[in-house]
């Protein structure tokens, strides 16, 4: 009885361990496409920069920066 319940607990051990190491991976997954956004993001906002410095810098001299 004592080797049976070994084996159901280390049954469930390991499957607790596949469960947490797909946890793992999913959370990576998400920690990339995270980043992947904030890149874009980034990008966005450096490209909206430049949009707004190029459209005040073609305003008369009282308007530009």
């Amino acid at each position: 009885m004592a080797r049976r319940d070994f084996c159901n607990l280390s049954y469930q051990l390991s499957a607790i361990s596949y469960q947490l190491s797909a946890i793992s991976y999913q959370l990576s997954a998400i920690s990339y496409q995270l980043s992947a956004i904030s890149y874009q993001l980034s990008a966005i906002s450096a490209f909206h920069n430049y949009e707004v410095h190029r459209f005040f810098s073609l305003l008369p001299a009282p308007y530009s920066l």
